[in-house]
This record gives structure tokens, C-alpha cells and sequence, in this order.
């Protein structure tokens, strides 16, 4: 038997599922290329991008890469801030959207 869940674990948890509901669409919406998702980490504010990418060509299947950079409080990218960007590596991209957020996820709490 679990225990109670928590009120702040219960926000998170509801936030994070607003959050990736662009992300989610991604996969439905064909002209959706592009969702960039503000995300809070250990006090610091990271904007995530998902891109759709066609690694096979344009009549291929589409699969998404991500980058990720912190990011100012007015939302401009912060100067020597952190960035890692999947989109431009040889990193296989994900076949998922939200699979894809959350490996640059991943990736973002390893990194600090």
C-alpha cells in the first residue's frame, strides 16, 4: 500500500503534464515542428526544444531531437549559461516527443 500523496508532489506531477501536452501533440499535428517548454531546475530556469527531424529524408517517418539552454528570467538565452543541443549531434533522435523530453530532462539534471 502506497502512502498519501504529497500537495506539492501532486502540483508537480499536474504541471508537468500541462506542460507536455504541446509536446504530446506533436506526434498528432504534422505542421507542429517546434515546441520549446520552460523547465525549473535547482533554481534555474531552462528552456527544453523538441524539433521533429526526418532523419530519413522528407518521406520518411519523423523522429525528434531536443536542445536545451538556460534561460533569463525575461526568457532571452542566457549568456555562458548551459546549452547541449541533440538537434546538430549524431545522437540518435528519439521516436517519441515526449521520450525526447525527457532525456534532454535527463540530461539537464546530470548536468548541474
Amino acid at each position: 500500500m502506497s502512502g498519501p500523496i504529497d500537495c506539492s508532489d501532486k502540483i508537480n506531477v499536474m504541471t508537468a503534464e500541462r506542460a507536455l501536452e504541446p509536446v504530446r501533440l506533436m506526434s498528432e499535428l504534422a505542421d507542429l515542428t517546434a515546441v520549446t517548454v520552460r523547465t525549473l531546475c535547482g533554481g534555474r530556469r531552462f528552456d527544453v526544444t523538441v524539433r521533429k527531424v526526418w532523419p530519413g529524408g522528407p518521406d520518411s517517418d519523423a523522429a525528434y531531437a531536443w536542445e536545451l539552454c538556460e534561460a533569463e528570467e525575461d526568457g532571452s538565452r542566457m549568456e555562458g549559461g548551459l546549452t547541449v543541443d541533440r538537434v546538430a549531434a549524431d545522437e540518435p533522435p528519439s521516436a517519441d516527443p515526449e521520450d525526447a523530453y525527457w532525456s534532454a530532462v535527463d540530461e539537464l539534471t546530470s548536468s548541474i
